[in-house]
């Protein structure tokens, strides 16, 4: 049993590791947006490649573990939930290099209104995926929960980001092809904060992360 538990340590401390990566590519990718830095852009296409191999190898080793100690109960479900956050992150790190290229057709042009919706919105999808990491690590039902309840403001974001844009592209059809890329990034960042919800639901629906004298 220490063996496993050492094992899942470790396979933890890759997740987190390819987590961190994660979040650094949805930051880089909208602030080379906000800060017309094409190098940020570039630097997410660059750690896609290594995010894959990790999805793969994190996934192997989980499944690796579950064959050769058939772990029950709450072990059990602390691999599936590696799993499943695994392949989120993969996900999201897929919507971090949409948004990057949409960043280097945007600031090869002037804005089409000032960014004040769009880095709102990036910073609430961004704080409810480190939240709910945080809660799976520890066990924080509590935590999970209030990613859940942000999701609603995000979707808000989106709406009114896309009925501004609207607007903008009927008066001046010049702008309707930046307005769409906008649109699009906007739209990442709804899917960012979607799985982020998905992952914070998967952490409330345990019953063992409701027991908070539980330790990792």
């Amino acid at each position: 049993m220490i063996r496993f538990q050492n094992e899942v340590k470790a396979l933890t401390d890759q997740l987190l590791q390819m987590a961190e990566k994660t979040l650094g590519m949805v930051r880089d990718s909208v602030n080379a947006i906000l800060q017309g830095r094409e190098e940020l852009a570039k630097r997410v296409f660059e750690q896609e490649d290594e995010i894959n191999r990790m999805e793969v190898e994190i996934e192997n080793r989980a499944i690796s573990l579950i064959a050769r100690f058939q772990p029950e109960a709450e072990n059990l479900r602390t691999l599936i939930m590696i799993v499943k956050i695994n392949n989120d992150l993969e996900r999201i790190a897929d919507h971090a290099v949409n948004i990057a290229e949409r960043a280097q057709v945007l600031i090869k042009h002037p804005p089409v209104k000032p960014y004040i919706d769009l880095p709102r919105m990036a910073e609430i999808a961004q704080g409810m995926l480190e939240d709910a990491l945080i809660a799976f690590m520890g066990r924080n039902a509590q935590l999970a929960q209030g990613v859940c309840t942000r999701d609603d403001l995000v979707d808000q974001l989106y709406l009114q980001i896309f009925r501004e844009l609207l607007v903008f592209m009927m008066e001046d059809p010049h702008v309707i092809e930046r307005a769409i890329r906008i649109i699009e990034v906007a739209k990442n960042l709804e899917r960012i904060a979607d799985l982020a919800t998905n992952l914070a639901e998967v952490v409330f629906d345990d019953p063992a992360f409701h027991d908070i004298d539980h330790i990792l």
